[in-house]
């Protein structure tokens, strides 16, 4: 089964320079050459497209990831551009964010730090962007496949101070 995902693309605004184009993808039953869970992030140079960045799964039949529309970009209005991406590794789901030039990884919630229990972990269902705050819908997730109908959170992300649910935002 092969996954297909989201290509997304981003360029800072005022920017001539071109866009990072994130491209994910999650094949983790395929043979040999075929596996494929991660993503590459990839700009223009030339006449040719040149890898920035990436991340490749070492043992693709443990790992998943998950992308939605919107999740690239300046998400929290800092004119920088980021990346969040839900990843399926060490028998959870959690939400990671890189920084989309460098890939630095900027923060990781896990299923301890997302459940009481920590079993659940997040996986992105949804974004949608309020003026210049970008928010995503949640659900909470124990298995790499995953039940419709879960529970939902809204979150949000910022460089300064990671992901805030709702509820600790005051909402």
């Amino acid at each position: 089964l092969f996954v297909f995902q989201p290509v997304q693309a981003w360029r800072a605004p005022g920017s001539v320079a071109p866009p990072h184009i994130v491209w994910p993808a999650s094949n983790p039953g395929g043979e040999g050459g075929q596996n494929q869970v991660g993503w590459p992030v990839v700009q223009q140079a030339g006449d040719e497209l040149a890898v920035r960045w990436h991340y490749q799964a070492k043992q693709t039949k443990d790992e998943a990831v998950n992308v939605v529309m919107g999740s690239v970009g300046d998400l929290d209005g800092d004119q920088k551009g980021e990346f969040v991406v839900s990843h399926f590794i060490k028998d959870h789901w959690q939400l990671e964010a890189f920084d989309l030039a460098t890939g630095q990884t900027l923060t990781v919630a896990t299923a301890a730090n997302w459940t009481s229990d920590g079993k659940a972990g997040p996986l992105l269902a949804g974004a949608f962007a309020e003026g210049q705050q970008t928010f995503f819908v949640v659900s909470s997730q124990v298995d790499r496949l995953v039940v419709p109908f879960a529970p939902l959170r809204l979150v949000r992300w910022q460089r300064a101070t990671g992901f805030s649910t709702a509820a600790e935002l005051g909402n």
